[in-house]
């Protein structure tokens, strides 16, 4: 993902490059 999160791992709004990190 281009603005991935901190945490590794998939993202509650991968559409929405800023999500928080859900693992």
């Amino acid at each position: 993902f281009r603005g991935r999160p901190r945490r590794a791992g998939r993202t509650r709004g991968e559409r929405g490059r800023r999500a928080k990190a859900v693992v």
